[in-house]
């Protein structure tokens, strides 16, 4: 027998009127069901609210940076916004030979776009072994951020 989403829905909602499962394990099931319906937009966190550096930034400049805001990945935009690659601090600061050029940092970067399914996202995220995905809008504009722990804290929260 297989069910659909809805029917996996109310099996749960039913379990927790009799008592098999908490309110907060209905919430994550539903969750669950539904997570292949939600959008990298809906997910992100908007290109107003994110820390980004250009290609040029020294790396002592990126050091400071991280120290001031609190922020250890940072996506490398060029002068037009489109995401470029993405810079982990912790490369910089394990580096013996510190470069000054952030080029010696760069990581590839994950793009997704807008509509693409939060599910998909975390699984092209999963198979890159990255944490972080640069959402873009169907013009390549950069719109924002998507991480792991984004898409994790959406998949099981409670409702």
């Amino acid at each position: 027998m297989f069910a659909g989403r809805e029917d996996l829905k109310q099996i749960a909602a039913q379990s927790e009127r009799e008592g098999s499962l908490t309110a907060v394990e209905r919430a994550m099931i539903h969750n669950v069901v539904d997570f292949r319906t939600v959008k990298a937009s809906d997910v992100m966190v908007p290109l107003s609210k994110v820390v980004t550096i250009n290609p040029q930034t020294p790396t002592d400049d990126l050091l400071q940076l991280s120290a001031t805001t609190g922020v250890d990945r940072f996506p490398v935009i060029s002068r037009d916004h489109e995401a470029v690659s993405l810079v982990n601090v912790l490369d910089v600061l394990l580096d013996r030979i510190r470069s000054h050029v952030l080029g010696a940092y760069v990581r590839r970067i994950v793009i997704a776009d807008e509509n693409e399914s939060a599910y998909r996202v975390i699984r092209r995220l999963r198979a890159a072994r990255l944490s972080l995905a640069a959402v873009i809008d169907a013009q390549k504009q950069l719109l924002g951020i998507v991480t792991v722990e984004d898409l994790i804290k959406r998949l099981i929260r409670s409702a």
